[in-house]
Order: C-alpha cells, then structure tokens, then sequence
C-alpha cells in the first residue's frame, strides 16, 4: 500500500502549482501565516472552514479530497491502532510477494511442461 498523502503535502503541491506562499494563502482565507504553516507541517487539523475555501479557490481533485479525507481521518486513529495497521501493512507485502513467486514458479513450471512434452513428441518420433 502507497504512503498516505499528508494534508500539509497536498496543500503545498497546490500552492506550488499556483505560485501562491503560505503568507499569500493566509491573507486571502483569512488565516494568520502561523497556522497555515501549523496545518501545512500537520501540526493541526485544518479547519472545515479553511478547507472549503481552499478546495474551492484551488479546484482540488476528488483524488485530493480524498487524500486529504483518508489522511485526516488516519490522524484520528490511536498509535495502537496505527502500529496494528503498519504491521497488518507489512504481512499483506509479503504475503503478496509470497503470491507473486507462486505464480513465477507456476510459469516455470508450465514453461518446463511445454518443454517436456516438446522433447518426449520427438523421442517417440525417432
């Protein structure tokens, strides 16, 4: 599974793309500049208030707000939690790389079928 997405990264990629800074954001929403560098490190939740004006004024892609919902609503999870999630995270790739070397070893072994049967036509042609 991708890394999630922070808010604070989402932010800075759509701020980046439109030539604004963190002080030009601030002033138009409102804001202080401390904040938003509060939100955009993620430090803080972002307000809905903030949020609806930025998605809005920034035409932010469903992809994004989705990101940016899933990454918020991860912050609400216990480190308990979190850690149970990483671990079940890392079983599910290695369980997924002990998939992919089956179905490499089915190929070789419908590889060396083939093969075998190729060999055995033309003995029994001889």
């Amino acid at each position: 599974m991708d890394k999630i997405r922070t808010t604070g990264e989402i932010i800075i990629e759509y701020l980046e793309r439109n030539g604004k800074t963190q002080k030009q954001i601030a002033e138009e929403c409102g804001k202080s500049q401390p904040f938003i560098n509060k939100i955009v490190k993620n430090k803080t939740n972002p307000p809905e208030d903030f949020l609806s004006y930025f998605t809005e004024k920034y035409n932010v892609t469903d992809q994004d707000l989705s990101d940016i919902y899933s990454y918020e609503e991860y912050r609400k999870i216990s480190p308990d939690w979190k850690r149970k999630i990483f671990d079940l995270m890392e079983e599910n790739k290695k369980l997924q790389e002990q998939v992919d070397e089956l179905k490499d070893l089915e190929r070789f072994k419908e590889a060396f079928t083939m093969i075998a049967l190729e060999n055995f036509g033309k003995k029994k042609e001889k």
